[in-house]
């Protein structure tokens, strides 16, 4: 049941990301030609967070359904979901100009959040 829960969670992190992160993304770009490149940049590494959530979340429901029992890799998961939520707070932390960025900037959280629901499904397994 914790892996179904964490799934859908990723699924709805992954609308919020599409649905407002996208447009919030697509209107920051920059005029100059020389900055486009950079933003094109930016914007296709925003888009491979996207597959990481579709994978994770429907990996996630798939295998909460199909194999319930699958420990290693609700851990392996678990333990996925926690470096992106390290990495991305670690981020904030060092580029973040107030300690406000860390709420502002709160997808470490989202992370953190699956993190743990992946680490239950992989105990309750």
């Amino acid at each position: 049941m914790a892996a179904l829960i964490t799934g859908i969670w990723f699924l709805l992190v992954l609308g919020v990301h599409l649905f407002m992160g996208g447009p919030a993304a697509l209107k920051h770009r920059p005029e100059p030609a020389d900055l486009h490149r950079l933003w094109l940049m930016k914007l296709g590494a925003f888009h491979l967070i996207t597959v990481d959530l579709a994978v994770l979340g429907a990996g996630l429901v798939y295998l909460a359904l199909v194999f319930p029992a699958a420990q290693s890799v609700y851990q392996g998961i678990a333990a996925l979901c926690l470096l992106y939520a390290l990495v991305w707070l670690s981020q904030v932390l060092r580029w973040g100009k107030t300690s406000r960025a860390v709420l502002e900037q709160g997808q470490w959280m989202l992370f953190l959040i699956a993190a743990l629901g992946s680490f239950v499904a992989g105990q309750l397994a």
